[in-house]
This record gives C-alpha cells, sequence and structure tokens, in this order.
C-alpha cells in the first residue's frame, strides 16, 4: 500500500472524531453568544437572593420554595454548561440556562416585587398619614415631615427599576425606617400617645383612646383644639 492511501486511510478512521470536534466547536461558539449576559443574570440573582433576606420573603413556606428553586437551578445549569462534553449536552445545558432557569428567576423577581409592594403598604404607608397629621397639627413638625418624605419615597420605587437598584433602596429605605421608629419612641412614645396617633392617622382613632397620658401629650403640643374625632 503507498505512503498516500495509509495516509488517506488514517484520515478517514480521524474523521469521525474530527466531525464531533468541530460539531462542539460550533456549540461552544453558539453557546458563548448565548451566555453574554451570564454576568449580568448572576448579578441579578445574587441581588433577587439578597433581597429575599432583606425583605424577610422566606418566612412564608411558598416564597421559600421559589428562593430555593433558583438557588438550587442556578448551581445545576453551572456546573452542566462547566462539564459539559458532547455538542447534546452544551446544547441541553445552554437550553435549559436561557428558558428554564430566566423562567424560574422571573418568577422570583415578580413575586418579590409583590412581596416589596406589600410591605410599602403595610409598614411606609402609614408613616405618610401620621407624618403629615404630626406637621399639620403642629407637634414635632420636621419629625412629622421625615416621616411623610420616607413613607413617599418607599412609594416611588416602581415596578421597573432593576432588581439591583431595588435592593439597595430597599435597604437604605428600611434603615431609615428602623432609625424612625427609634425616634418616634423618643419624640412623641410608644405608648398610648403613639398608638393614638397611629390610629388617627388611619382615620381608626375613638375618643376612648384619649386616656390621660394621651390628652398630657395633646395638651402640652397646644394639639387638642386641632384634632377632629368623626363618628364610626
Amino acid at each position: 500500500m503507498s505512503d498516500a492511501l495509509i495516509e488517506l486511510e488514517t484520515l478517514l478512521q480521524d474523521l469521525p472524531d474530527a466531525v464531533d470536534r468541530r460539531r462542539l466547536g460550533e456549540a461552544l461558539n453558539k453557546s458563548l453568544q448565548a451566555l453574554q449576559g451570564a454576568p449580568r443574570m448572576a448579578e441579578r440573582i445574587g441581588s433577587l437572593l439578597e433581597l429575599c433576606s432583606t425583605l424577610g420573603f422566606e418566612s412564608d413556606p411558598l416564597q421559600r420554595e421559589l428562593a430555593v428553586a433558583v438557588r438550587e437551578e442556578s448551581w445545576e445549569v453551572g456546573e452542566a454548561i462547566a462539564e459539559s462534553e458532547t455538542e447534546d449536552s452544551l446544547r441541553t445545558a445552554v437550553w435549559n440556562y436561557e428558558k428554564s432557569l430566566a423562567n424560574t428567576v422571573a418568577a422570583l423577581d415578580r413575586a418579590l416585587r409583590q412581596h416589596w409592594r406589600t410591605v410599602v403598604s403595610e409598614r411606609f404607608l402609614p408613616l405618610v398619614g401620621l407624618g403629615d397629621l404630626l406637621a399639620r397639627i403642629g407637634a414635632s413638625p420636621d419629625f412629622g415631615r421625615r416621616l411623610a418624605a420616607c413613607g413617599r419615597s418607599a412609594q416611588s420605587v416602581g415596578d421597573g427599576v432593576p432588581s439591583v437598584e431595588l435592593l439597595a433602596r430597599a435597604r437604605s429605605l428600611l434603615a431609615e425606617l428602623a432609625s424612625l421608629h427609634r425616634e418616634r419612641g423618643e419624640s412623641i412614645g410608644e405608648g398610648a400617645v403613639g398608638m393614638f396617633l397611629n390610629a388617627l392617622a388611619e382615620g381608626t382613632a375613638t375618643l376612648a383612646m384619649i386616656d390621660d397620658e394621651v390628652r398630657e401629650w395633646l395638651t402640652s403640643n397646644h394639639a387638642l383644639g386641632r384634632i377632629r374625632v368623626s363618628p364610626a
């Protein structure tokens, strides 16, 4: 057999492996294009999971299940991409990244934003009414304005903000809220006075709530003649 035939026979034997390597290379190039947004996805996942902790999201079993799904699927998809050795395994791993993981992350994102709206409604919205009230009756007006401003700042955080920005603003607003509550204890008290003012701001105050402590506070702040309690 001539040298040329021997060389051709060797090439023919190696051809299947070469085709497989070429296909894997082509699949890898396509995968690299699909994974160009992976750093942003990783940042998004990280900020969403941090939000879970910041907002107490995982205290609910169903919400915790969603957060766990994102953690586990992120790990599985990343591991599958890193360990892919064939065209099919790489294609499957990238599909899971682009479709399955993306859908799970989007579901967590939606749930967290809904949870944030609940936090705003329950913890920040009352600040607006109470702050405006304190400013209106002249009792701790500066503190009242800061209370209202904090509540309105939380309301202004729209659904369109990126998850990284939502995390930063939620942390900042919750820290401000905690500071204002501590100051409120010093400014207007946390006992009967605080309960009355909160109820007044929410429209649920009754005459039965005006005990000696509340009357003394209202008198000292010249607020007795500036507050109205309407019939239920």
